[in-house]
């Protein structure tokens, strides 16, 4: 199962943007970032204020069916998709998506802004977390992904393909399946 959900953000999540957004501000002004990188976070506390004062949240909840991976060869992060059972699939990657003892589980949540959809939180929903099996493709069939450039945005992905298409076969044509 995926679901999309527009809903009000919990006041810890509004708590968890607001201090991100300081701590950010306050690297810029004592100088952490070096100049190439500077704007770009000027950019990102001033997306993570409006997020704060809009009074939404997105939230994609996900109860996967199967879980297909990859093992990491140079540093482009982890690399997920996500089978919500139905012909949508949840494409995650990058490094903000390590696995974790919480992550990825049987029933999990990203939450992000409204407007800007920066992620500011993922959240495990599952009781219990039982081992899950992860499905591996061989390097070859993620070429396709990796020259279309999906993996660069560390925003979620949606795919739409057939229910229970063969994962190598999800994966050699995810990037042309992607849901605007």
């Amino acid at each position: 199962m995926l679901k999309e959900v527009s809903r009000k953000p919990s006041a810890a999540e509004k708590r968890l943007i607001r201090t991100r957004a300081k701590s950010v501000r306050s690297n810029i002004i004592s100088g952490i970032y070096p100049d190439s990188i500077a704007l770009h976070m000027t950019d990102f506390a001033g997306r993570l204020e409006v997020e704060a004062q809009t009074g939404r949240a997105y939230s994609i909840l996900c109860k996967p069916t199967r879980i297909i991976t990859r093992t990491e060869i140079e540093d482009e992060g982890a690399s997920w998709i996500f089978d919500g059972g139905d012909g949508n699939y949840l494409g995650l990657f990058g490094q903000d998506f390590w696995e974790t003892p919480r992550f990825p589980s049987s029933f999990f949540e990203i939450i992000s802004g409204a407007t800007f959809r920066t992620i500011i939180a993922m959240r495990s929903l599952a009781d219990t977390h039982p081992p899950l099996s992860y499905i591996s493709v061989p390097e070859e069939a993620w070429k396709p992904i990796w020259k279309s450039d999906l993996w660069r945005s560390s925003d979620p992905v949606w795919i739409e393909a057939e229910p229970e298409i063969d994962p190598v076969e999800l994966v050699r044509t995810a990037h042309t399946c992607i849901r605007k």
